[in-house]
């Protein structure tokens, strides 16, 4: 029997995936006329920001933080947005809360019987020693997507300022 966790692509795989698929989702609407340069260049860059910044984020604040964030920015944002990527682009920050939504799927699919186990409720009653394991295997996953993000969307290059 192999041990699957120590395999380091059990983590890259699923994160190169999910991120080549948001860029690639962009790339192929932009080609085709649906989305302008500028809001293809927004999002990509809200998307490479925050794939790079989650390590940060979660050592800094921790994962209910975050989980807390991705709640406020799906309110703010989700409820006036469809599907449809036009419409997405329009709404500011929506790159990042895309990021922040891949970050709890990987996670929770390295996670068995996880179901709705990364609800905020649920992460604020975890023991101490559970909710630091799901912060340190948080944190392994957030380098993945930092690598990720930098490898993918190796082109996106922020502004001065930014």
């Amino acid at each position: 029997m192999t041990v699957e966790i120590f395999d380091p692509r059990v983590l890259a795989n699923p994160v190169y995936k999910k991120l080549y698929k948001l860029r690639e989702d962009y790339d192929t609407n932009l080609k085709n006329g649906v989305i302008t340069k500028d809001q293809y260049d927004s999002r990509l860059k809200e998307q490479k920001k925050q794939a790079i910044e989650l390590y940060t984020y979660l050592s800094t604040w921790g994962l209910m933080r975050l989980k807390a964030e991705e709640l406020a920015l799906n309110k703010e944002n989700i409820q006036k947005t469809s599907d449809n990527i036009k419409d997405r682009v329009k709404v500011s920050q929506y790159g990042k809360l895309e990021v922040v939504q891949e970050f709890f799927n990987s996670l929770q699919g390295l996670m068995p019987n996880s179901q709705d186990k990364l609800e905020l409720k649920k992460i604020s009653k975890m023991d101490v020693d559970e909710y630091l394991g799901l912060t340190g295997l948080a944190l392994a996953l957030a380098q993945e997507f930092s690598f990720w993000g930098n490898a993918i969307y190796y082109d996106i290059k922020e502004k001065e300022g930014d």
